[in-house]
C-alpha cells in the first residue's frame, strides 16, 4: 500500500509555521517522512520568494537537494494551474526541465491537462492523473491516455464530509464501468481529509496526508512536523491490516 506524503501544496509560514519552502527544508522533511512510514512523497516547488514554481532552474534545484538526501526516493510534484495559471506558460515551462521528477500530478479538468501529459510522457515521466468529478474520470477514459498513467488519485476537495463522500462515490461509480488500469490513490482535504483517509484505508486504496491536505490529527490537536502526522497514518494502516488478518 502506498502512504504519499504531500508536503506542502501552496500553503505558507502563515497557515503553519513548519511548512517546508526552500529545497534544503523540502528535502529534510522528506527524510523525515520517510523515515516513519511514507513511502511515496508529494510536494509543491517554491523559488526564492516562497511562491510556488514550474521554473527549470526551480526545480532543479529542488529535486537535486532531495536527491542529495534521500536518493532512491522517487519524488513527485505539482502541475496545477494554481502555480501557472497561463497554459502556454506552463507547457513551456515543463517542456525546460532537465532535472527531470519521477512523476508529477496533473488535474485532469484543468485546461491543457491531456497535452501537458503528452508532454510529460514524451519526457519519460509518470503521471498521477487527478479525477475530482466524474466528468474528469470520463475525460480521461476518452483521451486513451489514462492506462499509461502511473496511478490516478481520487480527490476529495470538498469541505464537508457528506459532500466528500457523495463525490467519492459518483467518481468510483465512473470508474467502475472506465476500464483504467493504474492503481488508485484516495485522498480527502481540509475538514473531511482524516475521515476520507480511514475510507481509503478500509476500502484498500492507496492514500495520502500531509501539511497540504490537514494541518491537524484526527482530534485537532496541532504537529510540528509532517512526519507526526504520517506516524499517525502508518499507525493506523498497520492497526487496519494487523486487523484483517
Amino acid at each position: 500500500m502506498i502512504l504519499q506524503a504531500a508536503l506542502n501544496g501552496g500553503r505558507t509560514a502563515d497557515e503553519h509555521p513548519t511548512i517546508p519552502i526552500t529545497p534544503e527544508q523540502i528535502a529534510a522533511e522528506v527524510q523525515r517522512v520517510l523515515e516513519v512510514g511514507a513511502n511515496a512523497v508529494h510536494f509543491h516547488v517554491r523559488q526564492a520568494d516562497g511562491r510556488q514554481s514550474l521554473k527549470p532552474e526551480d526545480v532543479s534545484r529542488t529535486l537535486s537537494a532531495v536527491r542529495a538526501t534521500c536518493p532512491n526516493m522517487a519524488l513527485g510534484i505539482s502541475t496545477s494551474q494554481a502555480i501557472v495559471p497561463d497554459i502556454a506558460l506552463r507547457y513551456q515551462l515543463v517542456s525546460e526541465w532537465t532535472v527531470l521528477p519521477d512523476y508529477v500530478s496533473v488535474n485532469i479538468h484543468e485546461a491543457g491537462a491531456l497535452v501537458l501529459m503528452k508532454l510529460l510522457f514524451s519526457k519519460g515521466i509518470g503521471v498521477e492523473a487527478g479525477v475530482w468529478t466524474p466528468a474528469a474520470v470520463e475525460k480521461l477514459r476518452i483521451s486513451g491516455l489514462g492506462n499509461d498513467c502511473l496511478r490516478i488519485l481520487i480527490e476529495a476537495t470538498e469541505e464537508t464530509l457528506p459532500e466528500a463522500r457523495a463525490n467519492v462515490k459518483a467518481i468510483q461509480t465512473v470508474l467502475e464501468t472506465a476500464h483504467l488500469k493504474p492503481r488508485c490513490l484516495l485522498h480527502g482535504e481540509g475538514g473531511s481529509a482524516w475521515a476520507i483517509f480511514e475510507e481509503a484505508v478500509a476500502q484498500g486504496y492507496d492514500t495520502r496526508v500531509g501539511f497540504e491536505d490537514m494541518l491537524t490529527l484526527p482530534n485537532g490537536a496541532t504537529v510540528e512536523s509532517n512526519a507526526e502526522l504520517i506516524q499517525y497514518a502508518f499507525d493506523r494502516i498497520q492497526a487496519a491490516e494487523k486487523k484483517s488478518r
